[in-house]
């Protein structure tokens, strides 16, 4: 399985993009409105004029509604919230709300499909508005029991939206107290439940304003909700059976059916530490299976979707766990190395955002590239679309550079060296060591590090990793229409390497010890026997 492309546009500097629903909303060319795409086929539906985008104010909450695109427009200080609905087709402002800024932790606003709530305050009371007209729909207030007030500290209190309940977590800044978790119907504005828990004790659990250092809401799209507090985390279902209570951050959750999904890992863990994802019967509490994933995962369709950032050539990976049986694939995607963030999804359809080096060959200019791709599931596409070119397309290494173009008297000889790419093993070496046979000349690797679907594509990943070595602060410069010096610094001590473009694939030389002048020499002649159409 793997990845095809379905489109991409060159676009502006990033300012924000999102994703839902099958449309695409952009603000990345400067100067300009708001665009509205469709994911499907890259046309442009609308745009949404500069006069109808708040001065000074950040789109916080987008939300696609049918054909009505919410968007809840913020800024910093008493401000109110500024929620707008504009035509998805035409690009014009339907209605519009000002709403006073709320006070208390966490999002101000929530979006659903089909409403808009502000949270503000202390009880923490509750707006909801009409996606389609911004009509009132109704307001309620999550009362804190009285018999748990605390005069002596200030109240706060944290939201959570999700599609069919939302959430007000209330507390008092004092360790050891009680705080209470209400559920609210979305729909209705009733409360659905209500449920205390009990604090952190101890002082070095909270920062200097009182607020605990790790409390975080997690809630699932079905109403499901994880309060991570202190060192451990409860785990509720959205009817508010307590599931389950741990050690570890629940990180997110998804539920498809009867089955809930939670990915947990230590708060404290290190960046690469993989998540466990649990899965949970919802009527029993009982675990199915669990398994290691490594990309905060969400749902789509019959899948758990996410993005795990690697390094150059292959600066990201998708992770697909097809449900239920729970089937891991990491899927990689050739990418600009700039960044790259998957900006949502849609069925089998996902949309990244690219920075990449753009202009001649000074310019270090990161202009995007936004790029939709659809997931292939079929079996008979094993090897990704994306990615590069069928195993069998790479080229072998040791008939890249001739013999003849080395120093004679170094009496060099070719050792080669097969490698495999995402679990499939090249039929061809990828690797070329070119031993001397006197013991004062250096000895030289040659790597195919890259075949690309096209030699474009491998243009664009040669100048990526010019902008990557650059941002880097690393020595790199052209030195020739399709080749690159860059001077690498890993722990291990610098290294001299030149990167040559040869068609689609994109080759590294570089020699043990350090021999600037043979690495050039050596690129020159891989560069000058290659075909580059």
């Amino acid at each position: 399985m793997g990845l095809r492309e379905v489109w991409h546009a060159d676009l502006g500097e990033r300012n924000s993009l999102y994703a839902d629903h099958g449309y695409i909303v952009s603000s990345a060319l400067q100067g300009r409105g708001l665009m509205i795409t469709q994911m499907a086929t890259g046309r442009r539906l609308s745009e949404i004029s500069p006069h109808d985008i708040p001065q000074e104010y950040t789109a916080e909450h987008l939300r696609i509604s049918g054909s009505t695109l919410v968007i809840a427009w913020t800024a910093l200080g008493s401000d109110p919230v500024l929620l707008r609905g504009y035509g998805v087709e035409t690009g014009r402002q339907i209605w519009r709300r000002d709403v006073d800024q709320p006070s208390g932790w966490g999002p101000r606003v929530e979006l659903t499909e089909n409403m808009a709530a502000v949270f503000s305050g202390f009880p923490a009371k509750v707006n909801a508005f009409g996606a389609h007209t911004g009509a009132h729909l109704w307001s309620a207030e999550t009362v804190h029991p009285e018999g748990l007030r605390l005069p002596s500290r200030e109240p706060s209190a944290v939201y959570a939206g999700a599609g069919k309940v939302w959430y007000a977590f209330m507390w008092h800044r004092y360790p050891g107290s009680l705080a209470t978790l209400t559920a609210l119907d979305s729909f209705t504005g009733a409360k659905l439940w209500q449920r205390a828990i009990r604090m952190p004790a101890a002082p070095s659990s909270y920062d200097a304003t009182g607020y605990p250092t790790s409390l975080q809401l997690a809630p699932s799209d079905s109403g499901d909700i994880a309060v991570n507090l202190g060192e451990e985390h409860r785990l509720y279902s959205n009817s508010g059976r307590l599931l389950s209570q741990g050690s570890d951050y629940v990180w997110s959750l998804a539920r498809k059916g009867s089955v809930l999904y939670a990915q947990e890992k230590d708060q404290w863990a290190k960046e690469y530490t993989p998540f466990r994802l649990r899965v949970l019967d919802v009527n029993s509490g009982g675990k199915l299976w669990e398994r290691s994933v490594y990309a905060p995962l969400e749902l789509e369709g019959d899948s758990l979707i996410g993005q795990i950032h690697h390094e150059w050539p292959m600066a990201t990976y998708v992770e697909y766990v097809a449900l239920p049986s729970g089937r891991s694939v990491q899927i990689p995607v050739l990418s600009s190395v700039f960044h790259t963030d998957l900006i949502g999804s849609d069925g089998d359809l996902l949309a990244f955002w690219e920075e990449k080096e753009h202009g001649n060959s000074s310019s270090q200019v990161p202009l995007g590239r936004l790029t939709v791709y659809r997931l292939i599931t079929d079996p008979g596409n094993s090897y990704p679309a994306l990615a590069g070119l069928p195993p069998a397309r790479w080229p072998n290494a040791c008939r890249l550079l001739p013999l003849s173009k080395l120093p004679t008297d170094a009496h060099y000889t070719p050792i080669p060296q097969r490698r495999s790419i995402f679990g499939t093993r090249l039929p061809r070496p990828s690797t070329c060591t070119y031993v001397p046979g006197t013991g004062t000349a250096p000895l030289i690797r040659l790597t195919v590090e890259w075949t690309a679907p096209s030699p474009r594509e491998a243009e664009r990943l040669l100048r990526s990793r010019l902008a990557l070595a650059r941002l880097s602060f690393q020595t790199a410069e052209w030195i020739g229409p399709r080749r690159i010096a860059v001077t690498e610094v890993p722990p291990s001590g610098k290294i001299y390497a030149v990167y040559v473009r040869i068609g689609a694939s994109l080759v590294r030389i570089t020699t043990t010890p350090a021999a600037p002048a043979l690495v050039r020499r050596a690129a020159a002649a891989v560069d000058s026997s290659g075909s580059h159409d």
